[in-house]
C-alpha cells in the first residue's frame, strides 16, 4: 500500500466522529458538524473505504463532503469519487 495513502487512510480513521464496519473490506467513517448530537441528524458527511487484494478506495455519499447527510441511512446512499 502506498505509505502516503495509509497515513491519509488512518487520519481518516482518526478524524471520524462515527466508523460502522460491514465486514473487512468494507467501512463507513462519518463526519460531523460541530454540536450535532446523534447519527439520526442532517449534519453528517460519509465516506465509504473498500478494500480489494491491495486496492483500497475512497468515496463519498453523493460524491461530495457536504453535511447534510443521516450517518444511520449510510447504507442508502450513492457513493462515487468526490466532486471538485
Amino acid at each position: 500500500m502506498n505509505p502516503v495513502f495509509y497515513n491519509s487512510l488512518n487520519q481518516l480513521l482518526t478524524e471520524a466522529d462515527a466508523i460502522a464496519t460491514v465486514d473487512d473490506n468494507t467501512i463507513y467513517l462519518g463526519f460531523c458538524l460541530p454540536g450535532t448530537t446523534g447519527t439520526n441528524a442532517a449534519t453528517w458527511a460519509i465516506c465509504r473505504v473498500l478494500t480489494s487484494g491491495i486496492t483500497t478506495t475512497r468515496t463519498w455519499a453523493n460524491g461530495q463532503r457536504s453535511y447534510d447527510l443521516i450517518f444511520d441511512n449510510y447504507a442508502s446512499y450513492t457513493y462515487s469519487f468526490k466532486n471538485f
